[in-house]
């Protein structure tokens, strides 16, 4: 006679995995997991002091290329800031670019223009970053631009 055997179940599929177990070793294999997020964007602080009065705004212009500081179209960040004490204070972040430029406008009568004599010398209060200074005209990117990097605190002096 012979004798047949019914073989044993594999341990391995003998107990079925309850369903909350397998999604949960399932998310643990996910590319996306344990993967960092991105870092924030780089923070930066302008400080501006020197306004010969509190009215108006402090208009500033941020600028990533040689756009500085007439094509304020092509700003990157362009914010009226409230002046207070003679000073004021903007901090935002920036990306896509690894230098910077800044420029600031006395916009004391809040027309959201730079001002200008008849020949065209302004007559508003200006400042720029690294307090770049222009002959006979305004200051050129290169003196102006700084290093983009979070945290960057930048100190702009109004000049009349």
């Amino acid at each position: 006679r012979s004798q047949t055997s019914v073989p044993h179940p594999s341990p391995l599929i003998s107990t079925p995995m309850p369903l909350s177990l397998l999604l949960t070793l399932l998310a643990s294999q996910s590319p996306d997991a344990g993967t960092p997020a991105p870092p924030a964007p780089p923070s930066i602080t302008v400080r501006i002091g020197g306004f010969k009065s509190d009215s108006g705004k402090a208009w500033v212009l941020v600028f990533k290329d040689d756009a500085f500081p007439t094509k304020r179209d092509q700003a990157i960040v362009s914010r009226f800031v409230p002046i207070s004490g003679g000073k004021a204070t903007l901090t935002f972040e920036v990306t896509g670019t690894e230098e910077i430029a800044i420029a600031v406008i006395h916009d004391e009568n809040d027309n959201a223009k730079l001002d200008t004599i008849f020949i065209g010398i302004p007559n508003e209060g200006l400042g720029s970053s690294r307090d770049a200074k222009g002959f006979m005209g305004p200051p050129k990117w290169k003196d102006a631009k700084v290093r983009v990097s979070n945290g960057l605190t930048l100190d702009v002096p109004i000049r009349y």
